[in-house]
């Protein structure tokens, strides 16, 4: 009897050999929320997997989950898959003799700083088990924001992905999906959120009721309201300024980057166009910027 997609067993890979250079180089993985390290909390998410591999340095081993890092260290997180991907090849996994890469099962992919995964390790094996062309399944978080190390990938594409690439190391995680199917996963109750500076560590310390999702204060003015009054006081016509893609790349760098980038980034962006005497390139400054964010987020998110 043929077992069915979602009865096979997964394996899965936590990145943790990152620097944490929002953190000013504290140890991520082993910080503790709620009285325990982060990366414990993922390895629950997880503890069904047939084999777990984490891609840090030693002194992060745990029983009964395989350690590797890779070489050379802080090689991103493309190079951390792979290695990981490396060691669950070499047959150190419970799977049976008739195991074949194209049709090994799925791998889970997490940084080790979402505590919060057990909530949707089920709901990425799922979205792949219902799409048999999709080559992965991402979180999406409610901005938008695709997550593609909260995510789950058929083996086979992703090993294709790394020979395509030739080499890993600094490489972005983007550009090795640029060519799969992804399924979007939706996280309306973000709880692919991860640690990314003190603040965060300490909201998520709250119970879970008590954790701000909405910042807004309430009767506070919008900021298309706020805007008008700004293009006023400026005459600047305010019509012509690409506001919804300007917010969309403030909260890109919010997340990547320390939060005084983002005014800062902004001003730089309105200084290039100011040079250039219009908009008309925003477009393509903005796509700079995000694949210069894709690249911070791709370095720092384990």
């Amino acid at each position: 009897m043929t077992q069915s997609f979602d009865a096979l067993p997964f394996d899965a890979i936590v990145l943790a050999g990152g620097r944490a250079r929002r953190l000013d180089g504290a140890d991520k993985p082993q910080m503790l929320l709620q009285g325990r390290p982060l990366l414990d909390h993922v390895l629950d998410s997880v503890a069904d997997a047939g084999t777990v591999v984490v891609v840090g340095p030693d002194r992060l081993a745990r029983p009964g989950v395989l350690t590797v890092l890779e070489d050379p260290p802080f090689g991103g997180p493309a190079a951390g898959i792979a290695a990981g991907l490396g060691v669950l090849d070499a047959g150190n996994g419970p799977h049976d003799e008739d195991f074949h890469a194209d049709s090994a099962p799925p791998v889970v992919v997490l940084a080790c700083d979402i505590p919060r995964s057990r909530e949707f390790v089920p709901a990425l094996l799922a979205a792949l088990a219902s799409d048999s062309q999709a080559a992965g399944a991402q979180m999406v978080t409610p901005d938008g924001r695709h997550q593609p190390l909260a995510a789950a990938y058929r083996r086979d594409a992703f090993q294709a992905a790394i020979a395509s690439a030739g080499s890993t190391r600094d490489a972005s995680v983007h550009s090795l999906l640029k060519d799969m199917t992804i399924v979007a996963v939706a996280d309306p109750g973000h709880s692919s959120r991860d640690v990314d500076t003190w603040e965060d560590l300490e909201s998520m310390d709250q119970p879970l009721e008590a954790r701000p999702m909405n910042h807004d204060p309430a009767g506070a003015m919008t900021v298309q309201e706020w805007l008008a009054k700004v293009g006023a006081a400026l005459e600047v016509p305010i019509d012509e300024v690409p506001i919804d893609p300007a917010l969309d790349i403030s909260r890109e760098i919010a997340h990547a980057v320390a939060r005084p980038a983002v005014p800062m980034s902004m001003y730089v962006l309105g200084y290039a166009a100011g040079l250039r005497g219009s908009m008309a390139g925003a477009e393509t400054d903005f796509a700079r910027i995000s694949e210069l964010v894709a690249q911070v987020t791709d370095r720092d998110a384990t």
